[in-house]
């Protein structure tokens, strides 16, 4: 998951700066931001269900 993480980081980080501001750079940004989230709550309760994660991942954007 860690390895995983660095991987959609690196893809934001791509996606900031080669990407021409607009909508889909944002909604790119913001999806990848989702995919980091839920790897780092998969991360940090492994035991905990995938829809259970999601929900927290979903939760936590949302809230943001």
């Amino acid at each position: 998951m860690a390895a995983t993480g660095v991987l959609v980081v690196a893809a934001g980080l791509a996606t900031h700066l080669l990407a021409p501001d607009g909508l889909l750079s944002d909604a790119a940004g913001d999806a990848l931001y989702a995919v980091l989230v839920y790897l780092g709550g998969v991360f940090l309760a492994p035991r905990a269900g995938a829809w259970r994660v999601a929900v927290g991942a979903y939760a936590w954007c949302a809230l943001v």
